[in-house]
C-alpha cells in the first residue's frame, strides 16, 4: 500500500502514549462506577465501557442491528430486555444518537444491569481482539502488520480492564469470556471472505474503530461528574486515534463530523448478561 509509513509509525508511537495516559484514568473511573457504585445513569454507564444501550443502533460492515440484540448474546438478558427488540440483525433500522432521554437519566440501582453491561463491553473488545488476530497473518505490509498488533494490544488492555472491574464488583466467576458471539456470527463471519488484500482488511477494521470510537466519545454528555466525562473522552480519544491512523493508511482524509455524531449502533442479541 502506498502511504507515508514513517508517519504512521509516528502516530503509532502517539497512540501509545495516549493509551497510557487514557487507562489510568479510565481503570479509575470503571472501579468507581462499577465497585465502587457511584451513581450514574445506565445509559452513561453503558458508554463508559464502551457498549450501546437497548435503544442505540450499531452499523458494522454495512449491518444495522438494534442494541438490545447486542445484549443478549453472551447469555441471560436482565428483566429490562421484556420491552425492548429481540429481534436478530435489522438492516432498515434507522439509528439513532444513543444518547440518552428523560427516561434513562436516573441512576441505575439494577447489579444485573451493570453485569451485562460490562460483561457485553468485554465480549465486544475480545472481538476486536479476534478480528485484528486473524487479520495479521493476512497483511502483506509490514506497518499495516504494526498498526494491527498495536490495536489488538490495545483492544486487549481494555478488556483486561473492564474483566477486572466485573471482578471486583461480582467476583472471579463471572470474569472470562468470549468474544461478541452475535456480531462475531452476523457480522465478522460473513465479512472475512470478502477481505481479500489489505486496503480491505484496513477498511474493515476502520468502520469497527469508528463505531467504537463514537460509542465511547458519546458518554461526554451523559456522565455526572468531570473526573468520569474526563475518562471516557480519554479513551474515547484512543479509539478516534486509530481510526484516523487507519484512514492515513487508507489515504482518506478523517472525518470532520464529530465522532458522536457517528450514530453509533449495535444489535441485542449481544449483549451479555
Amino acid at each position: 500500500m502506498d502511504y507515508n509509513h514513517d508517519e504512521v509509525r509516528r502516530q503509532l508511537r502517539e497512540v501509545e502514549a495516549e493509551q497510557k495516559v487514557a487507562m489510568r484514568s479510565w481503570r479509575e473511573s470503571l472501579m468507581r462506577v462499577f465497585a465502587g457504585h457511584e451513581s450514574a445513569s445506565d445509559a452513561a454507564k453503558a458508554q463508559l465501557v464502551g457498549a450501546p444501550d437497548r435503544r442505540s443502533f450499531l452499523k458494522i460492515g454495512g449491518v444495522t442491528v438494534a442494541g438490545a440484540a447486542v445484549l443478549a448474546a453472551c447469555g441471560k438478558d436482565t428483566k429490562k430486555s421484556a420491552s425492548t427488540t429481540t429481534g436478530a440483525a435489522a438492516t432498515t433500522a434507522a439509528p439513532t444518537t444513543g444518547m440518552a432521554d428523560s427516561s434513562t437519566t436516573a441512576p441505575s440501582t439494577d447489579s444485573a444491569t451493570d453485569m451485562t453491561l460490562l460483561r457485553t463491553a468485554t465480549s465486544l473488545e475480545l472481538l476486536a481482539v479476534a478480528v485484528y488476530k486473524t487479520a495479521i497473518p493476512l497483511l502483506k505490509d509490514k506497518t499495516s502488520a504494526q498498526v494491527a498488533t498495536l490495536f489488538m494490544n490495545q483492544h486487549d488492555e481494555h478488556a483486561k480492564q473492564l474483566q477486572g472491574a466485573t471482578k471486583e464488583a461480582f467476583g472471579a466467576s463471572k470474569v472470562e469470556m468470549m468474544p461478541n458471539d452475535y456480531l462475531n456470527k452476523n457480522v465478522v463471519q460473513p465479512a472475512l471472505p470478502t477481505l481479500k488484500n489489505d486496503g480491505d482488511i484496513a477498511k474493515f477494521a476502520l468502520t469497527l474503530e469508528n463505531t467504537a470510537a463514537a460509542t465511547y466519545c458519546t458518554a461526554a454528555g451523559l456522565l455526572s461528574t468531570p473526573a468520569l466525562r474526563a475518562a471516557i473522552m480519554a479513551i474515547g480519544g484512543v479509539e478516534a486515534r486509530h481510526a484516523a491512523i487507519l484512514s492515513g493508511v487508507l489515504q482518506q482524509s478523517v472525518p470532520t463530523v464529530a465522532f458522536f455524531d457517528l450514530k453509533p449502533t449495535i444489535p441485542k442479541a449481544s449483549f451479555v448478561a
